[in-house]
């Protein structure tokens, strides 16, 4: 619009939507859009419903109610990182296991002997 002072004027360097990727992409940006950026609108979730408690215009028991449900959806989001942790980190087959399931299939899973007469298919098909 031109209106604007030198001083709304920054130059910085352009991180994201550039057709020239290099990393010395200098654009004149205004500060107005600098803080737009920074703004994130807030969404139905436990976590921005946080922000408003303690405010003067809900009432006391709204407030607990809302630290409430931030108290239990910490400790659930907690549990399941612990149960990730202690049962999903850690490879269940040992190097050995592998190589004796791979011996298995390449013998007795193929073999003939111990395949489905009727339909004539091995153990693994």
């Amino acid at each position: 619009d031109g209106s604007g002072s030198d001083e709304d004027d920054v130059l910085c360097p352009r991180l994201w939507g550039s057709k020239a990727r290099g990393a010395g992409n200098i654009v004149e940006t205004k500060n107005a859009d600098l803080e737009k950026a920074d703004e994130r609108p807030l969404e139905e979730s436990v976590w921005d419903c946080s922000l408003f408690v303690g405010v003067d215009c809900l009432s006391r028991s709204t407030s607990v109610l809302m630290m409430m449900m931030l108290v239990c959806n910490v400790f659930v989001q907690m549990t399941f990182c612990y149960i990730v942790v202690k049962t999903m980190i850690d490879d269940p087959f040992s190097p050995d296991t592998i190589d004796e399931w791979l011996l298995f299939r390449g013998t007795v899973a193929h073999n003939i002997k111990f395949a489905d007469h009727t339909t004539y298919e091995s153990m693994v098909s």
